[in-house]
């Protein structure tokens, strides 16, 4: 029996289609205009600066009122993150919103919009699912979270690895759409089975 190759089948997140929805939200929770700072723009990250790329290009197209004033590069951890964005709050003391396009800028932005008290003033909008951020979701700090399906990455995978132990697999490679979770939606079943992890095939 062939061994499993990784190359030949590969279920990734459509970092592209973040970036869109990204824009998509922060626009509408804007009202389609207003000040906006993008935080963790990582260059050596592929899939992070795709992320970034299309959020722009998305959001001049859709909302050329919604105006971006700063772009930070990424950080090692949530602390010097968390500096990044205090200056840019400093810098910009009518800001409208933050997004983010990675968990640790997220986490950093949480922390200095919390410390500098400009819950509500400033929306944020960010990537990646972290457990304390989905409590930010709740407690309305954060006003959205755009995850990846990692549920359904590890179901076609699963189901892939079956198929080909059966002679049946072919190379796949699939593009899989982000999942905007907010206040509204944190506790539908939907997205409580991709927050949860669990692979398990579930009714």
């Amino acid at each position: 029996m062939a061994e499993f190759s990784p190359e030949a089948h590969d279920d990734v997140n459509d970092d592209e289609a973040m970036g869109r929805l990204a824009a998509d939200r922060i626009a509408t929770v804007l009202q389609g205009k207003g000040t906006v700072a993008m935080i963790g723009i990582d260059p050596n990250d592929i899939g992070v600066l795709a992320r970034s790329q299309a959020f722009e290009v998305a959001l001049r197209t859709k909302s050329p009122r919604t105006v971006v004033v700063e772009r930070r590069g990424g950080a090692t951890n949530p602390v010097e993150t968390q500096s990044v964005a205090a200056e840019v709050l400093e810098d910009h003391p009518d800001l409208d919103g933050i997004v983010t396009f990675s968990a640790m800028a997220s986490e950093g932005s949480w922390a200095a919009i919390n410390s500098s008290k400009k819950n509500g003033q400033v929306r944020l909008v960010g990537c990646d699912q972290e457990l304390d951020l989905m409590a930010g979701i709740r407690h309305g700090d954060i006003d959205s979270i755009l995850i990846e399906n990692t549920y359904e990455m590890g179901r076609l995978a699963m189901s892939w690895i079956s198929d080909h132990r059966k002679g049946n697999a072919k190379g796949k490679y699939i593009r899989l759409s982000p999942i905007l979770v907010t206040k509204a939606n944190i506790d539908d079943p939907s997205i409580q089975k991709v927050l949860s992890n669990n692979w398990r095939v579930q009714p």
